[in-house]
């Protein structure tokens, strides 16, 4: 009877360690998904986006359009240039930015041809666009043309003593861009209430 008795004491002993192992692992499981579940809601959330916002991410990549032709020999650096979105840019399947939506690019550095041969250069630089709620998205990107000096020309120029007329950089109507968002954009908007939102601002702003 006593043998009996000792053995259900260890028996106990090592049931109530079992379940006291038991429950530390539980517990260290328990931490590790709510050190998980916090370092999701921080990746979800990045710098400047209010957690639960719909957001554009950095690098989202955007085409353009070139409206009118621009010529170096026309244009000074800070003139605006007419540039539009081509096609619908999509979160969620919701649209934020409307295709032919005006992108503000300027004349970052114009060089007009001169004589002697000297190329023309011209930088476009673009800015921001605008979602359909007028949040303001930073963009990056750059396009540069320029005109490869002519130097039978400048040489020509020289000998004969003539002034002879370098090319003119131009970029032609319906040339196509490439910009990037710079920076993670909040859109000041609930994931659940963007499509509401977008849709009604995009009808105030179809509205005559």
């Amino acid at each position: 009877m006593q043998r009996f008795s000792r053995l259900w004491q260890k028996t106990a002993a090592l049931t109530l360690r079992s379940e006291a192992w038991g429950h530390l692992l539980c517990l260290a499981g328990l931490v590790a998904s709510l050190m998980l579940l916090a370092h999701l809601a921080e990746a979800s959330a990045p710098e400047g986006v209010e957690e639960g916002h719909a957001y554009i991410p950095a690098g989202t990549e955007l085409s353009l359009r070139l409206e009118r032709e621009v010529s170096s020999k026309d244009v000074s650096e800070g003139d605006f240039v007419p540039v539009v979105v081509l096609g619908d840019l999509r979160l969620n399947g919701v649209v934020v930015i409307r295709s032919k939506a005006d992108v503000r690019a300027v004349v970052a550095k114009n060089r007009p041809a001169g004589v002697y041969g000297r190329s023309g250069l011209l930088v476009i630089e673009m800015k921001s666009v605008q979602t359909e709620n007028g949040i303001t998205v930073p963009l990056r990107g750059t396009e540069e043309k320029k005109v490869a000096h002519h130097d039978n020309a400048l040489t020509q120029g020289v000998v004969g003593g003539l002034f002879i007329k370098g090319a003119q950089a131009v970029y032609k109507k319906g040339s196509f861009f490439t910009a990037v968002v710079d920076t993670d954009v909040d859109l000041g908007v609930s994931k659940e209430d963007l499509a509401q939102v977008m849709c009604e601002q995009g009808k105030v702003a179809a509205a005559p």
